[in-house]
């Protein structure tokens, strides 16, 4: 059941600087209050600073990967309630498995278009339209 809490903040968490600076930008025009951090230890702490609504995050990355980052933001109280999604290149059912078993709501599979990150923030429904590409 998808989550209908509101966002307004959101923390991306990618190495790919590529993907994660145009995001960044579409994200802050359909006004959303969007930080990030480029690997999983940096985004602990930004998430543990300041605790936003959802944490759009990669499973690989340096320092500290998606499945550990998604543990530690489950265990912390000030970051338990963050939403989560993770992104990745590759799904498999198993996998799917595990990341709700982590505590993530929705996986995107990569290269995902604005509509589906939308849905998954439930932008679409709460703004009327998705970030403009």
């Amino acid at each position: 059941m998808p989550d209908s809490r509101r966002v307004e903040s959101l923390l991306i968490v990618d190495d790919e600087r590529d993907l994660v600076e145009p995001l960044l930008l579409r994200l802050r025009r359909a006004g959303l209050r969007v930080g990030a951090a480029y690997d999983g230890a940096a985004g602990l702490r930004q998430a543990r600073r300041q605790p936003p609504d959802a944490v759009l995050l990669d499973l690989s990355m340096p320092e500290m990967d998606g499945w550990e980052l998604c543990r530690r933001l489950r265990e912390d109280p000030r970051t338990r309630s963050c939403r989560l999604i993770i992104m990745t290149a590759w799904v498999t059912r198993d996998l799917e498995r595990r990341a709700l078993a982590e505590g993530a709501e929705r996986l995107l599979l990569k290269p995902f278009e604005d509509g589906d990150l939308a849905e998954a923030l439930g932008l679409a429904a709460e703004r009327g339209r998705p970030p403009e590409s």
